[in-house]
């Protein structure tokens, strides 16, 4: 380690392993003004080897996030679509196209984690109520509007509630979901530690709307390439059809995982 010419390197050790640490010494105690002393440094860190691995990500495999598109059609002149995205990780990439930085310019984050999006919200080290409004919906509007005259636009999205599989207030239980002996909202001991696990999620949802929600599935599942596995919205009956179709229902659900 360099600590440059305005720092000095001490020795220490801790739990019988000797390493050194860096100290920088800014005095600014005789400044007869009010004007600002800064100072820069530069810093590499490494992680010691234990029974917590760091984060890693298979980026073409793990889960990145997850999107639940649920159609409530129960009263068909009053159609309503719900969007709830589960983030369990998410790119720089993606966070540049949203407009929302996680942390500093000066630092280099590729991806963000469901546990660090919890770090970040719980240690006010980031907006997340900003986050959830940068969450694009203009796209989804755009189907929408592709599908029908009528006024129909998705919410802003906002955070949903949490429960035992997820949520910005979600809370790590000792021993089951993470390895720390007291309850915490990020977990940083085992096997689950400041991964994305156990997911963020946010929801948007749009005005009550009078349409056939069998294109509005089509739609969707075309733009967000889902694999609707057989199934023909189409066939979905209107109302008065009910009792002759095995596919009359008042809920369609359907699920996108994306892992990169």
């Amino acid at each position: 380690m360099d600590a440059g010419s305005q720092g000095d390197l001490i020795p220490a050790s801790t739990g019988g392993y000797g390493y050194t640490y860096a100290r920088w010494l800014v005095d600014h105690k005789d400044a007869d003004d009010d004007e600002w002393l800064n100072q820069s440094a530069s810093i590499t860190m490494a992680r010691r080897e234990t029974n917590t691995k760091a984060v890693e990500l298979d980026l073409e495999n793990d889960r990145g996030l997850q999107v639940e598109v649920l159609v409530d059609a129960s009263d068909e002149r009053a159609t309503t679509i719900e969007v709830q995205l589960g983030i369990h990780h998410v790119g720089a990439d993606t966070l540049n196209n949203w407009d929302w930085s996680y942390v500093d310019d000066r630092v280099t984050v590729p991806w963000v984690t469901a546990d660090g999006l919890r770090l970040a919200h719980h240690t006010d080290l980031a907006n997340l109520s900003d986050f959830a409004d940068k969450v694009p919906v203009e796209d989804m509007n755009g189907i929408i509007a592709d599908l029908s005259p009528i006024d129909i636009e998705f919410e802003p999205f906002t955070f949903s509630s949490s429960d035992q599989f997820g949520g910005l207030d979600f809370v790590h239980s000792p021993g089951t979901t993470c390895a720390e002996p007291a309850p915490s909202t990020w977990c940083i001991l085992g096997e689950t530690a400041m991964n994305g696990t156990y997911p963020v999620y946010l929801t948007t949802r749009t005005n009550s709307f009078d349409m056939d929600f069998g294109n509005a599935i089509n739609a969707f599942a075309e733009q967000f390439e889902i694999d609707l596995l057989g199934f023909d919205p189409s066939m979905i009956t209107q109302e008065g059809s009910c009792s002759h179709s095995q596919w009359c229902c008042s809920q369609w659900r359907v699920q996108l995982i994306v892992t990169h």
